[in-house]
C-alpha cells in the first residue's frame, strides 16, 4: 500500500514531462518542468533530481518567467545536499541575474546567513542577518530576526550553539532522526533558556511533520502555556493551523487563534490569524 502518495506524485510528474515534450522550447514546457521540479523537491524530497529541471530552465531560458525561481531553487537544492560552496557561488552571482527582485535577493541572503550559521561562522551570519532585518518589508525579515536572536543570545556558548546549528541543518535536510537526537539533548538542558525552548519547538514540528499530531500539539501547548516566552504567539498560531488544516477541529482552531489575537494583538501572526478566523466563520455560515 502506498501510504506516502508517491505513486500519485510520480503520475503527476509523468504528465508534466509529457506536456514538456509536446511543447518544446516554450513557456508551457518551462512551467511543466518547473512544477515537476517542485514535486521532486517538496513532495518526494529528491533535490538531486529537482535541480536538473531547475538548472535546465535557468540555463537554457534565462529570460523565462520561471528562470529566476528556478535559479533560486537550484541553489536551495545545493544547500540541502551540503554543497555550500556551490550555493555561495550562486548567491554571489544573483545580482547579475535577469529579473532579480529585492524579495528574492533577501531570500538568497537569508540562506547565505544560514549556510554560515551551519558552518559555525556566527559573526558572519550575524552581519548578513542584520542587513536583512533592516528591510522589514521583505518576507525573509521575520525568519532572519529569529535566527539573529538565537545567535546573539547564545554566542557566548558556542559549543551548544554549534550543536543547535547542526540539528537545524539536519532538520532542513529532513533528516529528522539525526535532528531529534541533538534537539532532545538541547531541550533537556533548561540552563540554555532560549535554545532549549527553540529545540522543543523544533521537536514539536518534527512530530507534526511525521504524523504524531497528539505529541506535537502537546509540546506546543507546553511552550505556549509558559507565562513568558518569545515563542508563545508562534506556538499558538501553529496549533491553530494544525487544528484547522489537519485535525479539522474548527472550534479549537477558532478558540486558539482568537486567544492569540487577544493576548498578542501586535504579533506578526495576527493578520494571518484573522484571515483563518474569517475563513472559519464563512464556513460556519455555509453550514447554517
Amino acid at each position: 500500500i502506498d501510504t506516502t502518495g508517491q505513486k500519485a506524485f510520480l503520475n503527476v510528474i509523468k504528465m508534466y514531462e509529457e506536456i514538456s515534450k509536446s511543447n518544446p522550447n516554450s513557456e508551457i514546457a518551462n512551467e511543466a518542468l518547473f512544477r515537476a521540479g517542485n514535486i521532486y523537491l517538496y513532495k518526494l524530497f529528491k533535490p538531486e533530481v529537482a535541480v536538473k529541471n531547475f538548472e535546465f530552465i535557468s540555463t537554457k531560458f534565462p529570460y523565462s518567467q520561471f528562470a529566476l525561481d528556478s535559479k533560486v531553487k537550484s541553489t536551495y537544492c545545493k544547500v540541502l545536499w551540503g554543497n555550500f560552496e556551490a550555493a555561495k557561488k550562486d548567491i554571489d552571482n544573483y545580482s547579475k541575474y535577469p529579473r532579480m527582485t529585492s524579495e528574492k535577493s533577501a531570500f538568497a541572503k537569508y540562506y547565505l546567513a544560514k549556510i554560515n550559521f551551519w558552518e559555525g561562522r556566527f559573526s558572519l551570519a550575524d552581519s548578513i542577518l542584520n542587513e536583512i532585518t533592516n528591510e522589514l518589508d521583505n518576507t525573509a525579515a521575520n525568519d532572519a530576526l529569529e535566527l539573529l536572536l538565537i545567535i546573539n543570545f547564545n554566542k557566548t556558548d558556542s559549543l551548544n550553539l554549534m550543536k543547535f546549528s547542526k540539528a537545524d541543518f539536519y532538520f532542513e535536510q529532513r533528516n529528522f532522526s539525526a535532528a531529534e537526537t541533538l534537539l532532545k539533548e538541547i531541550s533537556a538542558n533548561e540552563n540554555l533558556l532560549m535554545l532549549s525552548k527553540m529545540a522543543k519547538f523544533n521537536l514539536a514540528e518534527i512530530q507534526l511533520i511525521t504524523g504524531n499530531i497528539p505529541l506535537g500539539l502537546a509540546l506546543l501547548k507546553e511552550l505556549s502555556d509558559e507565562e513568558i516566552s518569545f515563542l508563545n504567539d508562534k506556538c499558538a498560531f501553529l496549533k491553530g493551523c494544525i487544528y484547522y488544516f489537519v485535525v479539522a477541529d474548527m472550534n479549537e482552531a477558532r478558540k486558539g487563534l482568537g486567544d492569540l489575537l487577544e493576548k498578542y494583538p501586535n504579533s506578526i501572526y495576527a493578520e494571518k490569524s484573522r484571515e483563518l478566523i474569517n475563513m472559519i466563520e464563512e464556513q460556519n455560515k455555509e453550514k447554517l
